[in-house]
């Protein structure tokens, strides 16, 4: 199961080693901090523009777009 480190769009998954090439390419100052023991970054989900630089830029895929699609249509055929 993948660890989720934010409830946000943009999500940090178990990938992340801590590189904190996405704090450097984020347009948002805050939208990305590092997790104290945990050596992960962890997306601010009330700052993130959910732009995507972080996701492009991230070497290890550790940063990943999470929806609720599946949660959505299926709501619609019931």
């Amino acid at each position: 199961m993948t660890k989720k480190f934010n409830d946000g769009t943009v999500i940090t998954n178990d990938k992340c080693i801590g590189c904190n090439k996405c704090i450097f390419v984020c347009p948002v100052n805050g939208a990305n901090v590092t997790v104290k023991g945990d050596n992960k970054v962890k997306v601010v989900s009330k700052k993130c523009i959910s732009c995507g630089n972080c996701i492009k830029n991230c070497n290890r895929n550790a940063r990943e777009y999470s929806d609720d699609i599946g949660a959505f249509f299926e709501s619609l055929q019931n």
